[in-house]
């Protein structure tokens, strides 16, 4: 689409063979890396949603759910270091590992806290939301502590 014109600009296209395709700053991940330092914030990419009715019908639900997706992580995190996933994404994860520390796919709500709190407060102040809204609101509390 960049190549065709039909769009502008990109954020996380990858690599595109061709010199009509630049990145918007030089060094990107240089700057990454800086703006990263400077705020403390991770953009977080998934996030699991499940309706209130579902968790009140289902007690311990919640807690099951991480714990699943906090193993698959691990297993993933493990090859990801030990060299077994070669592909684009993981090269670019392991960059991340570089700036952010040993685990680039930062779980739980402590480790984005930062980041929910900004996006709430940019989302006020664009008027997307009325008012601030205190992220552990958004979530079960017995989530709140795991990780």
């Amino acid at each position: 689409m960049l190549l065709s014109g039909e769009i502008d600009a990109a954020i996380g296209a990858g690599p595109v063979d061709s010199p009509d395709v630049q990145p918007l700053f030089s060094e990107p991940d240089a700057a990454d890396a800086a703006w990263h330092q400077k705020t403390g914030i991770y953009p977080i990419s998934h996030m699991v949603v499940v309706k209130n009715a579902r968790l009140e019908a289902n007690p311990g639900l919640e807690q099951e759910l991480f714990e699943v997706f906090k193993t698959a992580k691990s297993h993933y995190i493990e090859g990801l270091h030990s060299g077994d996933h070669p592909s684009q994404a993981d090269r670019a994860l392991l960059k991340m590992a570089e700036v952010v520390g040993d685990d680039p796919i930062p779980y739980g709500f402590e480790s984005s806290r930062k980041t929910l709190e900004t996006f709430v407060r940019f989302n006020v102040e664009q008027g997307v939301i009325p008012e601030k809204v205190d992220p552990e609101e958004l979530f079960p509390a017995s989530t709140l502590t795991l990780a």
